[in-house]
């Protein structure tokens, strides 16, 4: 017998009920006024910076 889902047949589970999504912030809620922010993860300093152009650079 042969189960239809590509999902179940590569091993993927599905989630029950409701899908569940990344948190989602607003870019403007991050930034505020500034055009940079420094972000830690696991101890480390990250910078996030808006170009010119709306765009999104992050470095370490």
């Amino acid at each position: 017998m042969t189960d239809g889902d590509p999902d179940r047949r590569a091993g993927h589970a599905k989630p029950e009920g409701r899908e569940q999504r990344p948190p989602t912030f607003d870019t403007s809620t991050l930034f505020g006024t500034k055009r940079e922010v420094i972000l830690v993860h696991k101890g480390e300093p990250y910078r996030l910076r808006q170009t010119q152009s709306g765009k999104l650079i992050l470095t370490k």
